[in-house]
């Protein structure tokens, strides 16, 4: 994640879109699959747990 997504909508709002529609894509598609969001990490970073495949 950015470190500061307001500041970039802001100041590169093509950049901020395209993070945005990459994170969804990324993160969406983890969470079709079974994923789970668990945290985060240093508020930088998504914590995503699978559960192992049986």
């Amino acid at each position: 994640m950015p470190p500061d997504i307001e500041a970039l909508r802001r100041t590169d709002p093509g950049a901020a879109k395209a993070w945005r529609l990459a994170m969804r894509e990324v993160l969406g598609g983890l969470l079709a699959e079974g994923a789970r969001v668990t945290g985060f990490h240093e508020r930088t970073s998504y914590v995503v747990t699978r559960e192992p495949e049986a």
